[in-house]
């Protein structure tokens, strides 16, 4: 967990190359946690966003970035068994929400079961 947050902020900061807003939100959502964070930053461009969970995709100039921050991320709360979405505008910012289970493991499979 403490990569996933890293790599977010970081990519926030990145972002904010002039300063800006980092906001952090968590709300318990029932029998989840709800992770939101918002930058007040560049944005992703639309044509980006399709991509940007590609390994080694990248908008960084060369040196600052590998790409592998936002697909390293995705796998993180995937093993949680949780949701990542990322939503973004162009000079407006990014937000990043998080959704995962209180419960991990085993008990993962039983609360997907509990919601259907």
């Amino acid at each position: 967990m403490r990569q996933l947050f890293l790599n977010l902020f970081t990519n926030a900061g990145d972002a904010m190359p002039k300063g800006g807003k980092l906001t952090l939100r968590v709300l318990r959502a029932g029998k989840y946690i709800n992770i939101e964070i918002t930058d007040s930053g560049l944005g992703i461009a639309p044509e980006n966003m399709a991509k940007i969970m590609d390994p080694f995709f990248t908008t960084k100039p060369e040196g600052k970035g590998t790409g592998l921050g936002l697909p390293i991320c995705k796998r993180i709360v995937d093993e949680h068994k949780g949701t990542l979405d990322i939503h973004s505008e162009v000079g407006k910012g990014t937000s990043v929400v998080i959704l995962l289970p209180l419960k991990n493991g085993n008990n993962a499979k039983l609360l997907k079961e509990e919601m259907q």
